[in-house]
């Protein structure tokens, strides 16, 4: 159970680092491209949904890397 909490703690940070990533860079390049901030539902939606979509992956493809090692558990 402490395994999957951990595992769930490391996408939710992975996550917010996409989220807040992506958000100031569309910020900005909204201000830079068409001059204006779209607030509509869809841009906002998608501001959510985009990073939640690559957290999944990366944390997918990452997930291999992070199997759990039966050596490293032994008792010294």
């Amino acid at each position: 159970m402490a395994r999957r909490l951990g595992s769930f703690g490391t996408f939710l940070r992975l996550w917010l680092l996409l989220f807040f990533s992506y958000a100031i860079l569309k910020l900005l390049l909204d201000l830079v491209g068409p001059g204006y901030v779209d607030l509509r539902a869809v841009a906002l939606g998608e501001m959510v949904a985009l990073p939640f979509g690559q957290a999944i992956v990366f944390w997918l493809v990452t997930r291999g890397g992070r199997a759990p090692n039966p050596i490293a558990d032994l008792p010294r």
